[in-house]
C-alpha cells in the first residue's frame, strides 16, 4: 500500500500488543481478515454512512519521520504476527471492502509535504484526499489552503473518536481545518503517561495509585508524598546524575510540558466573537508552575535536559529499579521499556488538584494532523471515508492501546488498560502551545531548564509580540471566514 515518494530513513517499530479485554494466539495469517472483522451492531463504524466508490484509491499523503512511526497508522501489507501491523492491516481491510475502495499512503519530508499542498491546491487539483501534517504548518490553515472540516458531513465531530478539546481550542471563527483523533493511532501513541515500578512499590510497601485515579484524587500532591525523600545518592560522588535513585524521571520535550499541561492550564482561549487571544489567570498559572518546579527541581528528580545522544537516560534509570516513576509518552513505553524486567503500571498524568474537574493528558506536538485540501475532487466522499477510518481504529486498534504500547504478546493488565484509555479520552490542547506563539509556547520548558520560577520577567518581553502574532492569525482566519 505504500508509496513513498521521496526518499526518506525508515525504522520501522513494528510495535506488539495485547489486547485489554481478550487476545488469543490464532490470528490468521494468510493475509486475509479474520473471520470477527464484521460491522458490529452498536458500533462506531455501524454509524457511518455506506457507500460504493467503485475501486476508487484513496490517497493518503502523511509526512514522513526517521523512525518511521506515522506510516504505521495506514502501512500494513498483510498479517504478520505484529499485533499493531495486523491491528492496522485489518481495519484497513474492513473499510476497503465495504466502500470498495484501495487506500493508498504517500510520504514526503514535512517541508516538501507543505509545498506541495500549497501548489496543487493554488493549481486548482490535488492527487491526494486526506492529508497528516506537522504543528509547524498549522499555517497552511489559515493561509487557505484546506478545506474547512465543518463542511463535510459525515464527520462527527461530537463524537468519542474525535478529540473534543482540540476541536473547541484550536477552531476558529467556527472554522476547523484540522482535527485530531482515532484516525491516527500516532496521535493515541504521542499522549503522556506516568508509569511507576510495582515492584518499588512493593518493596516500600506503597499502594499502588489507580484507586486514587479513579476517585480523583491523584494529584500534584500526592505524586509529592510518594517521590518525597526517595533519591539516593548510589555512587556517593555528592553529583545527581544518571546513576543515581529518582522518585520520578522524564525527558525534558516530553516531560516539561506534560506535567505542567495536566493541571488543565491554557495561556490561549478561544471565542466565536474574538478568536484565538492570550487569556489566562495569572494565579492559575502562578500556582501550577510553582507545583511543577517544585516535582521537578525540588524534589531531587531527574529531568534530563541533555542531548539526543542521552535521549534515553530517564528511561535508563527507571527501567534499572532506580526510580519510582517515569513520565513518558506511551509510544516511547515499547521502545525504552520492552526488555524491562520489573512490572511496571501505567496512569494519566496527576491533576493539579481535586478540584480540577478531569484529567489533562498532554499530547506530544510529533502528531499527523488530519486535514483536507480545499481542491479535493470530491469533499464528501473525502469526509466519508475519514469518518470510516477514523470509527473502525475507535472500534478495533485503540482498544489495544496497552498491548501496543508495551510490546507484549497476551499480558493483561487491565488496570493499565483502563488508566491510559483514561489518558487518551483526556487530551488537552493549548492552541498557543501549538501555534507556537512566541515565548508563551515553550516556558515550562524553559524555565524549568533555567531553574528559575520568575513567570512574570519571562513572560514580560514576550507580551506584545505574542498579542501581535495572534493578531494576524484572527485577521487571516477572519479573511476565509469573509471570502
Amino acid at each position: 500500500m505504500k508509496k513513498i515518494i521521496s526518499l526518506c530513513l525508515v525504522v520501522v517499530i513494528l510495535l506488539g500488543t495485547v489486547c485489554m479485554t481478550s487476545c488469543t494466539n490464532d490470528e490468521e495469517t494468510d493475509g486475509t481478515v479474520a473471520n470477527s472483522d464484521t460491522v458490529e451492531d452498536g458500533s462506531a463504524f455501524s454509524t457511518v454512512r455506506r457507500e460504493d466508490y467503485g475501486e476508487y484509491e484513496f490517497k493518503i499523503l502523511y509526512f514522513s519521520m526517521g523512525d518511521g512511526l506515522n506510516q504505521q497508522d495506514f502501512d500494513a501489507e498483510g498479517i504478520n504476527g505484529e499485533v499493531l501491523n495486523d491491528l492496522v492491516f485489518k481495519k484497513n481491510s474492513m473499510v476497503e471492502e465495504e466502500y470498495n475502495i484501495k487506500l493508498k499512503l504517500d510520504l514526503l519530508p514535512k517541508s516538501e509535504q507543505a509545498n506541495l499542498i500549497r501548489n496543487v491546491a493554488a493549481s486548482g487539483d490535488t492527487p491526494h484526499d486526506v492529508y497528516g501534517i506537522g504543528y509547524q504548518y498549522l499555517s497552511l490553515a489559515y493561509e487557505g489552503w484546506l478545506l474547512d472540516l465543518n463542511t463535510l458531513e459525515d464527520l462527527s465531530f461530537d463524537r468519542e473518536w474525535w478529540d473534543s478539546n482540540w476541536t473547541k481550542s484550536m477552531g476558529v471563527n467556527d472554522q476547523l481545518y484540522c482535527a485530531s483523533g482515532d484516525f491516527s493511532i500516532q496521535t493515541q501513541l504521542s499522549v503522556s503517561v506516568i508509569c511507576f515500578n510495582k515492584n518499588l512499590f512493593k518493596t516500600y510497601d506503597l499502594e499502588e495509585p489507580y484507586a486514587l485515579v479513579r476517585s480523583g484524587e491523584w494529584t500534584y500532591e500526592k505524586l509529592l508524598e510518594y517521590t518525597s525523600n526517595f533519591y539516593v545518592d548510589l555512587n556517593e560522588d555528592g553529583e545527581m546524575d544518571v546513576d543515581d535513585q529518582y522518585g520520578l524521571t522524564g525527558w525534558r520535550a516530553e516531560s516539561a510540558y506534560s506535567m505542567f499541561y495536566s493541571s488543565g492550564f491554557s495561556f490561549g482561549a478561544n471565542s466565536k466573537q474574538n478568536g484565538l487571544q492570550l487569556k489566562y489567570s495569572a494565579d492559575s498559572l502562578n500556582t501550577a508552575f510553582e507545583s511543577v518546579y517544585k516535582i521537578w527541581n525540588e524534589q531531587n528528580s531527574y529531568l534530563n535536559h541533555g542531548s539526543s545522544s542521552t535521549h534515553s537516560y530517564s528511561w535508563d534509570v527507571f527501567k534499572d529499579d532506580r526510580a519510582l516513576f517515569c513520565d513518558t509518552a506511551l509510544s516511547k513505553i515499547g521502545l525504552f521499556l520492552k526488555d524491562m524486567e520489573s512490572p511496571y503500571g501505567i496512569l494519566p498524568l496527576p491533576k493539579a488538584n481535586e478540584d480540577q474537574e478531569n484529567y489533562a493528558s498532554y499530547t506530544g506536538r510529533i502528531i499527523p494532523m488530519t486535514c483536507v485540501s480545499k481542491v479535493v475532487s470530491e469533499p464528501q466522499r473525502a469526509g466519508n471515508i475519514i469518518e470510516a477510518l477514523c470509527t473502525v481504529s475507535y472500534d478495533r486498534v485503540t482498544p489495544d492501546t496497552f498491548a501496543i504500547v508495551t510490546k507484549l504478546q497476551n499480558a493483561h493488565d487491565a488496570d493499565s488498560g483502563e488508566m491510559i484509555d483514561i489518558a487518551i479520552r483526556n487530551k488537552f490542547f493549548d492552541p498557543v502551545h501549538w501555534y507556537e506563539i512566541v515565548g508563551y509556547h515553550e516556558m515550562s520548558e524553559v524555565l524549568l531548564r533555567e531553574n528559575s520560577t520568575n513567570i512574570s520577567s519571562y513572560l514580560r518581553s514576550y507580551s506584545d509580540p505574542a498579542k501581535k502574532e495572534l493578531k494576524s492569525i484572527n485577521e487571516k482566519y477572519g479573511d476565509l471566514k469573509n471570502n
